[in-house]
């Protein structure tokens, strides 16, 4: 927690200071957020959907994947997988029809919980089943994503 609450205060500073994200970073950037409500409550009306992926491996994840597919059951403008995705390759299987642009992210929930999510603008109208977004769990590890680092796109 320590860690993540210094790696975040470089971000501020960095911002702060003119000179964009810490290099590490180099496809995406963070978010510190108190819990799936709050990041989700960014896309309301912003046509985004998430891929969201679970929890580093050495975090402590208990309840994160529950409450996420509560708000997923909640938001009814949101199509969600509710399965967990084994490995990279089953993600690019899923989204095997999707020619977009994934922003990642490092999420940061409460300060300690480390979550990678990747956005997309929504734009897929011809497919009812996913025109309204997409959100599916995975782990983080099988996408390359390192501690305090920015996640890689899905190629």
């Amino acid at each position: 927690m320590f860690k993540a609450g210094v790696f975040l205060a470089s971000i501020i500073l960095h911002i702060a200071a003119g000179a964009g994200p810490p290099k590490e970073i180099k496809s995406g950037f963070v978010k510190n957020v108190s819990n799936f409500e709050e990041f989700m409550a960014e896309s309301n009306g912003k046509s985004k959907s998430f891929l969201l992926v679970n929890c580093l491996s050495s975090v402590n994840c208990s309840g994160v994947e529950e409450q996420f597919k509560t708000i997923c059951s909640e938001k009814k403008e949101y199509a969600c997988f509710s399965s967990i995705l084994p490995d990279k390759l089953a993600v690019e299987k899923s989204f095997k029809n999707l020619t977009v642009e994934w922003t990642p992210y490092l999420v940061y929930f409460n300060g300690g919980q480390e979550v990678c999510a990747f956005e997309r603008e929504c734009t897929l109208g011809d497919n009812n089943y996913i025109s309204n977004g997409i959100q599916a769990a995975m782990n983080c590890s099988t996408l390359g994503v390192e501690k305090g680092k920015g996640a890689p796109k899905p190629k």
